[in-house]
């Protein structure tokens, strides 16, 4: 009774197997393999054409563009279980590397648009506040240098002249 109460259970886990949005290829394979693995150990066996049918079953839409192929051009009656998780495993890190282009260029251009306004406005108050206390030295510099040439009784001196006194 355990036995078949244990393989109504695999049975169930069987028929009702998806593949998890967040999930890989990789690990559906083990979720896959562990319940065909215990099924054999309690007596029932998978055949290979129904794995493979189960697993074209139970794919989503983003590998719809390889499934098509696979179940038109090749025999799934013959197809072993590894052969289809080996190239739905290469279809998956090229259809990653693409996304992740693209979300990198997006994220990167919004991120870099931020980080501008942001710098920018940063960059300009820190700006200013370098430039005052620059300014106020410089303006000090210049007066200092125009009561030189004033003199003492107020009229301009030019640098070049000579101390007459």
């Amino acid at each position: 009774k355990v036995k078949i109460s244990r393989l109504k259970l695999l049975t169930f886990k069987f028929e009702s197997l998806k593949i998890l949005d967040d999930e890989t290829v990789a690990e559906f394979n083990v979720r896959l393999l562990d319940i065909a693995n215990e099924s054999f150990a309690l007596g029932e066996i998978f055949f290979e054409e129904k794995l493979v049918r189960k697993v074209l079953r139970s794919l989503p839409k983003r590998f719809d563009m390889k499934v098509t192929p696979v179940q038109e051009a090749q025999d799934i009656a013959t197809m072993k279980v590894e052969e289809l998780f080996g190239s739905l495993g290469t279809f998956e890190m090229t259809l990653d590397d693409n996304t992740d282009k693209k979300f990198k260029g997006i994220a990167l251009q919004s991120i870099v648009a931020h980080n501008t306004s942001l710098t920018k406005n940063k960059e300009s108050k820190e700006n200013l506040a370098e430039s005052m206390p620059l300014l106020a030295k410089q303006f000090g510099k210049a007066l200092r240098r125009w009561d030189r040439r004033i003199g003492s009784c107020g009229n301009y001196v030019p640098t070049n002249a000579k101390n007459i006194n």
